[in-house]
């Protein structure tokens, strides 16, 4: 099997230098989709960038780009943030391309996962969406995809996120490993439940049933596509660790 996978990428304009010094994040600026969404949370609870922004306490902004250069364009955008205290996330999200697309290569307007790369500015190393009930060779129908399909031919471009990283000019990218984040979650699973890292805590099979409670955090998946909210705590974590300066295991600084 193929892995998918999903950086989370971070970017500040000023060298960093390895790390970031303690006290200098003052913004935190998010951008991506239903990973990252704080309107339209996908792990049913509270996502990782509000828990994030509560931990370090930086001021937070989550938008899409376009919403972004616009508030650059008109002004609107607050004059705190600066090249030197923001620190800017990217993490889009294979299904950008759609269910279908992904599940039976006919993608929006031809798109492929290929596009969605490049959409990221080939930023890259993905979430294992292989281990997503979804995604998985034993996936079972879900309410995103319910038609056959074939979860073992899938394929993706390779990762030039550290070609690209050289060319940005006085800006410090850092890659956040999800991937590898994700395939050692067990040991940051806690609820009162038996840890479970294949199902998911909404599940419809096809009937759907709801696990509630401190139960939930049990779960790596809140359903068959997004992350639980136990799960986007522990990004929220390690992403503050980066805010505060501290080392964190999960994040390579690449410029």
């Amino acid at each position: 099997m193929r892995t998918f996978t999903l950086s989370l990428i971070l970017v500040l304009a000023a060298p960093a230098l390895g790390a970031l010094a303690p006290g200098q994040i003052a913004n935190l600026v998010t951008f991506g989709d239903s990973y990252t969404d704080v309107v339209n949370i996908g792990d049913g609870g509270v996502a990782w960038p509000r828990t994030l922004w509560t931990t370090p306490a930086p001021k937070g902004s989550l938008s899409q780009l376009p919403a972004y250069f616009a508030e650059v364009d008109n002004g609107t955008l607050p004059a705190d943030v600066t090249a030197d205290n923001t620190l800017y996330t990217l993490w889009i999200g294979t299904n950008d391309v759609g269910a279908n697309a992904l599940l039976t290569g006919q993608g929006i307007d031809g798109a492929t996962i290929v596009d969605t790369v490049g959409c990221a500015v080939d930023w890259v190393q993905m979430i294992p969406l292989e281990t997503a009930p979804m995604y998985s060779p034993n996936a079972y129908p879900t309410k995103f995809y319910t038609a056959p399909k074939n979860a073992t031919e899938w394929s993706i471009a390779e990762l030039l996120l550290k070609q690209l990283a050289p060319s940005l000019e006085g800006a410090s990218v850092g890659e956040f490993g999800p991937c590898r984040l994700v395939l050692h979650l067990l040991a940051y699973l806690n609820g009162t439940a038996p840890l479970n890292v294949t199902g998911a805590a909404f599940a419809c099979v096809p009937t759907c049933t709801t696990v509630e409670g401190t139960d939930r955090d049990s779960y790596l998946w809140y359903d068959e596509l997004h992350p639980s909210e136990q799960a986007d705590r522990v990004v929220a974590e390690q992403v503050a660790q980066v805010i505060l300066g501290e080392e964190n295991q999960w994040t390579t600084w690449l410029s």
